[in-house]
């Protein structure tokens, strides 16, 4: 099972080095940097074979991918019948045109009030295979501007069948809650992947700053102080690496290395393979 949507700062290719560090067992799973899910998706996977836990908060600022999500969740036969209409009689020649049109219906629901969230999640994920790189990028409007990506991009609907059911598989709480808003504490775990600095605009209107990666470092001390299992992926940035290495912070934190291969971004410098720092508490 793979996420069903390509996302800026995937890490589908680092799953493994990820959840190695995921304890046996454990009350409460948080992700609260959602995005396109691989190691949520990979966690829940494991429950009861590799792991035990009952519940997983999951959350996200970006709404649509939100609603997707939900849709996904609560509302996959419908989904998939609304996603399959708009792959029906689809070929390379009327694929631009299809995209278009499909963006222009998307816009409609996003700048209005969503009544059908099956139907803009099923835009939201057909626009995302078909768009220039998988982007998620809007104009000043908050219109979603990115361009036809030149092909016709595949659904694995068998894929997508196991991510609905996965999403059931515990109590599975979808929201757009910001990581402050979130407390992990004794027996959870918690996995941070943040926009990195510096590689991402959108997170909010100034991006996602450096002062936000400093109340964020906080944030992953305290759960750690409570009892919580931390994992934080960052990438190549000194000034955020700076914040991890503190005296502070190298009391409950160990680094490592871990090779990622980044196939989402807007231009070819933001692509291929790039070594991410991951760093682990060791309070438990």
């Amino acid at each position: 099972m793979i996420s069903p949507i390509k996302y800026a700062g995937s890490k589908a290719k680092s799953v493994n080095a990820i959840i190695a560090h995921l304890p046996p067992s454990f009350e409460t799973y948080y992700e609260p940097f959602l995005g396109g899910g691989s190691i949520a998706l990979a966690v829940l996977a494991g429950n009861r074979h590799r792991w035990k836990f009952n519940d997983a908060w999951l959350s996200d600022t970006c709404n649509p991918l939100i609603v997707m999500w939900r849709a996904l969740r609560d509302a996959y036969p419908e989904t998939k019948r609304a996603l399959q209409l708009r792959y029906r009689g689809l070929t390379q020649r009327n694929a631009a045109a299809r995209y278009a049109a499909v963006r222009v219906s998307f816009n409609l629901k996003l700048l209005s009030v969503i009544r059908s969230a099956p139907k803009f999640a099923a835009d939201f994920i057909y626009l995302n295979k078909n768009g220039f790189n998988g982007l998620w990028r809007v104009n000043k409007k908050g219109e979603f501007n990115v361009p036809f990506g030149k092909r016709v991009g595949t659904i694995d609907f068998d894929n997508l069948a196991e991510v609905a059911v996965a999403l059931k598989t515990v109590r599975v709480h979808v929201s757009t809650d910001d990581f402050s808003n979130t407390r992990p504490g004794k027996n959870d775990v918690v996995y941070l992947d943040p926009p990195y600095h510096g590689t991402f605009a959108g997170y909010s209107e100034e991006g996602f700053t450096l002062q936000d990666h400093a109340s964020l470092a906080n944030y992953a001390l305290l759960a750690a102080h409570r009892g919580a299992k931390v994992i934080a992926s960052q990438g190549a940035s000194e000034k955020v690496a700076a914040l991890w290495k503190t005296h502070d912070m190298q009391k409950v934190f160990v680094e490592e290395r871990v090779t990622v291969h980044n196939s989402v971004g807007a231009t070819a410098e933001r692509r291929g393979k790039v070594s991410d720092r991951l760093f682990v508490s060791k309070l438990r």
